[in-house]
């Protein structure tokens, strides 16, 4: 399997074993969902624990499982079918959808959020104040709630609407914020968003998922839509 540029090397001699396990485990003869939803999980443990024990920040981990998503289903698709094809799509979204809508997923990312704030705590257990100041301004997490883009990813654009009444009512996180605001407020395409923060698309279609779902839950995104009839988010 091809893993993603994302995922340090020093961790993949563990990631080919439990590929290696998984794999005789579940034959590849019409077990591939399952196949990889247990490689896609027992991956994750290794990144959880990672995180826990503070050698990969939070937000860099959950990009990398994201990515190890991705490369799972095109390691595992039938009939050697091009990553462009619709034959792909077709394989590759249900298996998505199946793994980020169900509970497992959830702890995983209750597990990085939980991880990410005990580290963060504990950094700031040894600052000044004014450190602690300083430090929540440049220093913040992928997994912490954040209310608006840093301006360096904004700077060289123009806002075309302004809803951050609708994205900061949603308790989104950093990186859902970024791309939320990049998305519906200045207007970018996805690729214009992965090209300036730096991730592939598949990672800002899952923040804008995630956003979206949020944004439902909280009814800001029903307001959003309302408001804002001519305001479609999420089409590219």
């Amino acid at each position: 399997m091809e893993y993603p540029r994302t995922l340090p090397r020093r961790l993949r001699p563990r990631f080919d074993a439990e590929l290696l396990r998984v794999t005789v485990e579940f034959p590849r003869n019409g077990q591939a969902k399952t196949r990889i939803e247990n490689a896609f999980f027992r991956f994750a443990e290794i990144v959880c624990t990672e995180v826990r024990e503070k050698r990969w920040r939070a937000g860099l981990a959950l990009q990398c499982l994201y990515d190890l998503l991705h490369c799972l289903c095109v390691w595992d698709q039938p009939n050697g079918s091009p990553l462009t094809s619709s034959s792909f799509l077709r394989f590759f979204e249900p298996i998505k959808r199946h793994i980020i809508d169900s509970r497992r997923w959830l702890e995983v990312l209750e597990d990085l959020a939980a991880s990410s704030q005990a580290g963060k705590d504990a950094a700031q257990t040894d600052r000044t104040t004014d450190q602690q100041g300083f430090n929540s301004k440049t220093e913040k997490d992928d997994m912490t709630i954040y209310s608006t883009p840093k301006p360096m990813l904004v700077a060289k654009h123009v806002k075309k609407r302004d809803l951050r009444m609708f994205l900061d009512g949603a308790k989104l996180t950093q990186r859902q914020h970024q791309c939320a605001s990049l998305r519906w407020e200045y207007e970018l395409s996805v690729s214009a968003i992965a090209r300036e923060l730096n991730i592939s698309r598949i990672t800002v279609d899952e923040h804008l998922e995630y956003a979206r779902r949020k944004m439902e839950a909280s009814g800001q995104y029903e307001k959003m839509r309302r408001s804002l009839s001519e305001v479609k988010p999420g089409e590219d």
